[in-house]
């Protein structure tokens, strides 16, 4: 885990937050990605697993492709 702030950083490892020492690892795998009605906008659908559950999320993205090889997503999903 690693941010702009450090101290921040070491309170969201605690086993209060995300347990890092316990759960090192977090996955959010998609099960399908659809357009949006936005052009450039997408909805992936799928799993995130989080301190041993998982548990469905949708994360909507914006994608900009850069160039051919590169490209840029910025999103953001709903946990609660």
């Amino acid at each position: 885990l690693s941010m702009g702030d450090s101290d921040m950083a070491q309170t969201l490892k605690m086993n209060e937050w995300f347990a890092t020492s316990e759960f090192p690892v977090a996955v959010y795998q998609s099960s399908k990605i659809s357009k949006a009605a936005t052009p450039g906008d997408y909805i992936a659908e799928g799993t995130l697993t989080l301190r041993g559950k998982s548990l469905p999320l949708k994360l909507y993205f914006h994608m900009q492709m850069l160039n051919d090889n590169t490209a840029k997503a910025t999103g953001y999903a709903d946990l609660l």
